[in-house]
């Protein structure tokens, strides 16, 4: 393999790291709560409110999956560390900031659809 093949697979998964790191540190660091009950009003008021906290879920979206399909499919250790950071960031996602990941994902979905 050639020595700069060898290096595409390892960037691909910092960068998923440094984004699930983003991303984990944006939802701990906006500690603010959507309206419960959730309705499309008030979700999008909360949501004008904290936009840059949807950066680093659209940059997950957008860089870290394709980035994570595409090592995925490369021969490594990599994979490990791919598997387990997302592991622990939906696992830290679904148990600390569901009603937040949720509510900014149904706007997202209102607005693009």
């Amino acid at each position: 393999m050639p020595p700069v093949r060898r290096y595409i697979p390892v960037a691909l998964t910092r960068i998923v790291l440094i984004i699930h790191a983003v991303w984990l540190a944006a939802l701990w660091l906006d500690q603010s709560r959507p309206p419960q009950p959730l309705g499309s009003l008030g979700e999008s008021l909360w949501a004008l409110a904290h936009k840059p906290s949807f950066y680093p879920l659209a940059a997950a979206i957008v860089v870290a999956l394709p980035a994570t399909l595409v090592a995925a499919f490369m021969r490594g250790r990599h994979r490990w560390w791919l598997a387990v950071s997302w592991a622990v960031t939906l696992t830290l996602i679904a148990v600390y900031h569901t009603p937040k990941v949720t509510a900014m994902l149904r706007v997202l979905y209102r607005q693009y659809t």
